[in-house]
């Protein structure tokens, strides 16, 4: 795989899934498993970091939300 920038989300869950279906297939050589292992490792170490970012910046907004009054119950 060449040398990326940085990859969105989708593309790195895109490629996971592709190294799961060549790790799967048992015609690939040790070598090559484990160079797709490790781009795996590193994948999914970005998608991790990138869904915590995420989470962290869903968090921030609702903690700033400001609640409407009468809790939205609607039986008013």
């Amino acid at each position: 795989m060449m040398k990326e920038e940085k990859a969105t989300l989708e593309q790195s869950l895109s490629r996971l899934e592709e190294i799961v279906a060549l790790l799967g297939d048992s015609q690939v050589e040790l070598e090559r498993s484990l160079e797709l292992f490790s781009e795996g490792v590193r994948l999914s170490e970005q998608c991790r970091t990138q869904l915590t970012q995420a989470r962290q910046i869903v968090e921030e907004h609702m903690a700033t939300r400001t609640p409407h009054s009468g809790g939205g119950s609607g039986d008013e």
